[in-house]
């Protein structure tokens, strides 16, 4: 029997950079220690500005045994979303595809845009 989980909520500041994603190609870019330290310094402060959002929050509305769909609040904003859902190893991993614009969050940039 599969646990159920009905609430998920994190801090804002917990999540951590790994890895770049490449539009152009759809993948996953490693990045240095010092690049990751760089970038989550930037997330917390001002993309998701976690002084003034301390949390993000998903409360599972309907689930299946391969998604669920759910309430996820970020930045202060709530929308419907559909996650998908897998076990590696004995961790459930949660994907949960989103636009940072639905939630009120200017798109990350560099190079005054042309990224």
């Amino acid at each position: 029997n599969e646990p159920r989980i009905t609430k998920v909520v994190c801090g804002a500041n917990s999540l951590l950079s790994m890895s770049e994603v490449d539009k152009n190609h759809f993948d996953r870019v490693p990045l240095t220690y010092a690049e990751c330290i760089k970038l989550d310094r930037r997330v917390t402060r001002e993309i998701l500005e976690c002084e003034r959002f301390p949390h993000i929050i998903y409360e599972v509305q309907s689930e299946s045994s391969s998604e669920t769909i759910g309430t996820l609040s970020l930045h202060g904003n709530t929308q419907l979303v559909k996650c998908t859902k897998s076990y590696e190893g004995p961790e459930l991993i949660f994907s949960c595809p989103v636009l940072q614009s639905q939630f009120g969050i200017s798109p990350f940039r560099r190079l005054f845009g042309a990224i």
